[in-house]
């Protein structure tokens, strides 16, 4: 795509035969978010040390939802600030919760 092409702002807005690969992208975003939803409930059943899977859990679900918030949520299509600004958002939010639950 060329500078004077204007950003697809949806999957309808996609050049001809771009769907198919946004439609592959997002079905392996999908294939991984089952993945680490799996892997968080091996982590938390196999619990022997409770803080490791507890950190754990809270690290694969940071992962999942900064994947749900650029491929679905398409922040990553806006401009690169609102990008930075979730992924620093959500960054914190699991560092507060980590930090909640190691001094509880």
């Amino acid at each position: 795509m060329s500078e004077d092409e204007p950003v697809a702002r949806s999957r309808d807005d996609l050049p001809y035969g771009h769907a198919g690969v946004h439609n592959a992208v997002l079905t392996r975003v999908w294939v991984a978010l089952v993945s680490a939803t799996l892997l968080s409930w091996v982590a938390a059943e196999a619990g022997e040390i409770a803080l490791l899977a507890a950190v754990a859990v809270l690290v694969i679900a940071a992962a999942k939802v900064g994947l749900v918030l650029r491929y679905f949520m398409e922040v990553g299509r806006g401009s690169g600030t609102w990008g930075y600004f979730f992924t620093i958002w959500v960054v914190a939010v699991t560092g507060v919760m980590l930090v909640s639950y190691v001094l509880a």
